[in-house]
């Protein structure tokens, strides 16, 4: 589960803004549809929050739409809910 702190990692190592941003949207965006617990689609939101990201950089030039990625990951989350106890969907673990 990611934690309001997020902004050391596991190693004890801080974390970039743009990870501490991405991390805080993960967060939001889980709470938004009543998850407790931030997962790993969660967390691709935020990173492509920030068109800037490295991660929006390569999608980019991978030939990815940002702006349908982005639509598609919220429609996602909008129709099926996510278990956040288990499997793909695990939670994020805490990165203090």
């Amino acid at each position: 589960m990611l934690t309001e702190d997020a902004r050391s990692g596991a190693d004890g190592r801080r974390c970039s803004p743009a990870a501490c941003a991405a991390l805080a949207h993960a967060r939001r965006r889980a709470a938004r549809h009543g998850r407790d617990a931030a997962c790993g689609l969660d967390l691709l939101a935020g990173l492509l929050a920030d068109p800037r990201s490295r991660a929006a950089e390569v999608l980019t030039r991978a030939g990815a739409c940002l702006d349908e990625l982005a639509a598609r990951l919220d429609d996602d989350a909008r129709t099926r809910p996510h278990d956040t106890s288990h499997g793909n969907h695990a939670g994020l673990p805490d990165p203090a």
